[in-house]
């Protein structure tokens, strides 16, 4: 596994583009893109932060409904995750990493 920063993480998504790897990116990638932490050469797959898909979702919610609270968005988001993402069997399908140590 490899973590990287921002600016390398936006060259591998472009290159996982151009070089149609077949590597699943989490869609809208505007959003879910703020949550990759990583990339796994060996198993071909992005690695997210959940904590991090989460924040990115909850905010995009605020934006389409800037009257509610951040909280209540982001208990909507965690549970769209939870449903959408986590509970996704699909192979090839990215690393979701839980906890403390998947967002640095």
């Amino acid at each position: 596994m490899k973590l990287m920063n921002k600016n390398k993480i936006k060259s591998l998504v472009k290159r996982l583009e151009t070089q149609k790897t077949n590597t699943i990116i989490l869609e809208p990638r505007e959003v879910f893109n703020q949550g990759i932490i990583g990339y796994d050469e060996s198993q071909n797959k992005l690695i997210y932060s959940y904590h991090e898909i989460v924040i990115a979702l909850a905010i995009s919610y605020l934006k389409e409904e800037p009257g509610s609270s951040f909280s209540y968005q982001y208990e909507a988001a965690e549970d769209w995750v939870q449903y959408n993402t986590l509970g996704t069997s699909v192979t090839g399908y990215p690393i979701i990493k839980m906890g403390e140590e998947d967002a640095e």
